[in-house]
Parts: structure tokens; C-alpha cells; sequence
């Protein structure tokens, strides 16, 4: 008891303030004599709300460093360096010792460690309830997010036959931060990570209507990503009729204004929950906008290119299409995601005819009415791209785009050499590249001896 009531004294006095984003001097501070502990379900609950605090947030290096986007010359120098060595796939884009993001997802993984413990105090107490699963579900979530998150910046893609002998992340199972916790390898790291999401299943209830906090719908929506990135089209594909199950309305995109600075409302019913970029300089720089070639796959017809996109003063298509309907950038899980995985693994699995009427009932939603023609006639091969090709152009800004890189690359037909062109200097990213896995911060490779990613060292 006085371990767990000690590390939520350590918790509390972050989110009050007494420590600050960055990692340096993380969880070193004494707790304040005034602070008062989170003994309850909903105080501890709290703590996975904490979003100011980087709960909830998708780290943005994947993104940064996609061909979702062009930037200009100008654009390119008004980015902090990180961002530009992001961009520009330079060898390391840690200038700094700390990395901030392995930081802030870790964290994540801390509250929920955290959380957790003081559950299970709770449990043993007597205390039960709706409200403590809940809480239990959600905690359980957030720390099979934060894994997904890092998994897909700082280990190599997946690969069901050299996952075993690859290096995965930590995995951290107590909120003791004296613990030193060495890299499982690749499998173990995907298998925990399905492990917590299937155990919250338990707890969590069928919808949050807030979209605020995880819920099953969220929770399938998350695994059948994860068994897509993974090649488990069979699994994936009953993930993602589960998630629908619990809801699959879309929004018929002739309903909205095109004019509206946010044309989509805020936890609109395609939201199923509301996941959000980490806040950076790249997101307000006038400089970058979507790419040129992917913006005019968008034909006049395509509600899409009006309620995503908006021409800047300076000739630049920028991004409005959020489902956060503000500006933050979202980067959850949605209804939209559901179809298009759906619609996808069908296609792998041969169901063709199946997968074109999954895209019918999409795509007649995004085009002006009337005008949408239906799938007919496509090969297995053409209706595979054709599939991707509208994966990309719907879930666009999402922090989709590096996860889909990332496991197409696997396969010789969609592999995408990544160029960028600042300053007159070319830059590339190949394929099979050792930089779809970020590097390691070096303050974790030398306080907690962790294995650096190849490549980096």
C-alpha cells in the first residue's frame, strides 16, 4: 500500500504541475506536503484524462515524415530542428539528448501502471462497481495505445517471420520507476500489447457518446488495426465488424458546408474515440500543405477535396478536415477506418464482390449525390489499389499514412521510395530503409541500457 500510495503522490504532483513536459528530471521531484492523493475511482480516473499532460496524444514523427504533405523552402526553415531533421530523414533527429516523445508515451504507460495498482488496492478494500471496471478498462486501454504508439516509431515494421528475433519496446508492468526493463523482442511487444486491449474488453462498456474515453467500440477498432498491421486479415476483418456492430453510421458528407473554417462537427458520429496529434510548430506553418500529386486525386465531384482542403493566401492546400472539428489534428479511431479495413481484408481474402459493396457504402457518402458509381468489374489486383489508393485519401493527416507505409512496404507492388525537395537538395527514403524505426533517445540507451535501434548506432 505505501509503494502504491507513494507512486500516486509522484503522479499527482506532475499533473499539478510540479514537473513540466519534458523528461529531464522525470518523476525526480518530491511531492508537495499539501497535495492531496487520489484515493477514489474517480480521481484516479483523472490521471488518464490528464491530457495537457500528453495523455491521449499520437507522437507526430510518423507523420512528419510521410509524403502525405510538401512543404516550402520557408515553410521548412520556420520548423524547430527536430521537425526538419523529421522531414528530411536525417540519421538522427534527436539533436537533444531526451527524446520527448518516447517520454511522453511512456508516461502514458506510467498512469496507467499507476492507475491500475491503485484499482487493485481499491478491489482488495471491498470497493466495486460499474465505475472501477470502467476505470480498470480505460486504464488497460491507454496502456495498450501508448505500446501501439511506440511501436510504430521506434521498432522496425512487423513481420510475422523474423518478429521473434527482432527488438521490440519495454514493457512495463509496475508504476516503480527504480524497475529497469529491458527490450522484449517484436512479438512478445505486439502480443502484450492484444493481450491488454482483449482484457479491457471485460471492463470497458459497449460506447463512450462523449467520445472522450475508450470504449469497445474502441477497443475492437484498435485491434483490427493492429491484426491489419500485422497481415491477420482474418482477424482484423472480425475486429472491424465487431467495432461496427456497435456503430456504423457515417456521416453523408452533402450534409456539411465546405465553407466552414471546421467543417466537421466535434465528436461527430464517425468518431469513435478522440485520439490527437502532439501539438508542433508543422502544424501552423503556412509553408506546408497537402501534396500536390494526392490533392488532385481528388476529382471536382469528390465532396472530399473541398472539406478537406483550403487554399492558403500563398497558393498552399492546407488541411481542414479534422474530426476533432478544431484544430487540433485527429489521430483516434473512426467509423470511416472501420469500412476501408474492412473492405481491405475482404479483398485479401478473396471476398471481392463483398469489398466493392463495403466501398459502395462509403464512397457514396463523399461524392455529391447522385454522382457515384458504384465498384464493378475490377480485378483482384485493381480493386486491392483501388482500396489503398481511398484508404489514403480518406484517412489523410490522420497519422495513418506512416502505418500504412510501413507495412506496405512488405509487399514489392506497393512500395513508395519517399522524395523530398528543400533547398535545392534531394532527399530519400527508401523502402527497406532502417529509418521507419526512429531512434532511441540517448538518455534511455544510457541510463536504462537500452539496445538502440539498428542503424543508429
Amino acid at each position: 500500500m505505501n509503494h502504491i500510495i507513494k507512486n500516486i503522490q509522484r503522479g499527482f504532483v506532475m499533473l499539478s504541475g510540479v514537473l513540466l513536459l519534458g523528461c529531464e528530471g522525470f518523476l525526480d521531484e518530491k511531492p508537495s506536503k499539501n497535495q492531496v492523493i487520489p484515493t477514489t475511482v474517480s480521481e484516479l480516473e483523472g490521471l488518464l484524462n490528464a491530457n495537457g499532460f500528453g495523455m491521449n496524444r499520437d507522437p507526430t514523427l510518423g507523420h512528419l515524415a510521410t509524403d502525405d504533405f510538401e512543404i516550402t523552402d520557408g515553410g521548412f526553415m520556420q520548423l524547430s530542428q527536430l521537425e526538419r531533421n523529421s522531414c528530411t530523414w536525417e540519421y538522427d533527429p534527436f539533436l537533444e539528448e531526451v527524446s520527448s516523445e518516447w517520454a511522453t508515451v511512456y508516461r502514458q504507460v506510467y498512469y496507467a501502471n499507476l492507475v491500475l495498482e491503485g484499482l487493485e488496492e481499491l478491489e482488495q478494500t471491498g470497493e466495486d462497481g460499474i465505475e472501477l471496471s470502467h476505470a480498470k478498462g480505460f486504464a488497460l486501454f491507454v496502456k495498450a495505445q501508448a505500446y501501439y504508439f511506440l511501436l510504430q516509431s521506434y521498432t522496425v515494421p512487423y513481420d510475422s517471420e523474423t518478429a521473434s528475433s527482432l527488438l521490440g519496446i519495454p514493457l512495463r508492468n509496475s508504476s516503480d520507476i527504480n524497475i529497469l526493463t529491458k527490450r522484449s523482442n517484436l512479438e512478445e511487444s505486439f502480443q502484450e500489447t492484444e493481450n491488454l486491449l482483449l482484457e479491457s474488453l471485460n471492463y470497458l462498456p459497449e460506447r463512450d457518446e462523449s467520445r472522450k474515453k475508450p470504449s469497445q467500440w474502441a477497443a475492437h477498432a484498435l485491434l483490427s488495426r493492429i491484426y491489419l498491421i500485422n497481415g491477420a486479415y482474418q482477424k482484423s476483418l472480425a475486429q472491424a465488424d465487431l467495432a461496427l456492430a456497435l456503430g456504423d453510421e457515417l456521416i453523408n458528407y452533402n450534409s456539411l458546408d465546405s465553407d466552414a473554417f471546421y467543417p466537421f462537427a466535434e465528436f461527430g458520429k464517425e468518431n469513435i474515440y478522440n485520439v490527437v496529434m502532439t501539438v508542433r510548430q508543422f502544424w501552423t506553418s503556412p509553408g506546408i500543405g497537402v501534396n500536390e500529386d494526392l490533392y488532385k486525386s481528388y476529382d471536382s465531384t469528390d465532396l472530399r477535396k473541398t472539406l478537406f482542403f483550403n487554399e492558403s493566401p500563398d497558393s498552399v492546400m492546407l488541411f481542414k478536415g479534422d474530426y476533432t472539428g478544431n484544430y487540433e489534428r485527429f489521430a483516434g479511431y473512426g467509423v470511416d477506418e472501420l469500412y476501408l479495413t474492412k473492405a481491405e481484408c475482404l479483398a485479401r481474402l478473396g471476398n471481392e464482390a463483398e469489398a466493392g459493396a463495403v466501398m459502395d457504402q462509403l464512397l457514396s457518402t463523399r461524392y455529391k449525390s447522385g454522382i457515384y458509381e458504384p465498384v464493378e468489374d475490377l480485378t483482384e489486383s485493381a480493386l486491392l489499389s483501388f482500396i489503398l489508393q481511398e484508404r489514403r485519401k480518406q484517412l489523410v493527416y490522420r497519422n495513418i499514412r506512416w502505418m500504412d507505409l510501413r507495412r506496405l512496404n512488405r509487399e514489392p507492388e506497393f512500395q513508395t521510395t519517399l522524395v523530398r525537395n528543400i533547398e535545392g537538395e534531394s532527399y530519400r527514403l527508401e523502402p527497406d530503409s532502417y529509418k521507419y524505426a526512429f531512434p532511441i533517445g540517448l538518455d534511455e540507451i544510457k541510463l536504462n541500457g537500452l539496445e538502440q535501434n539498428q542503424g543508429y548506432q
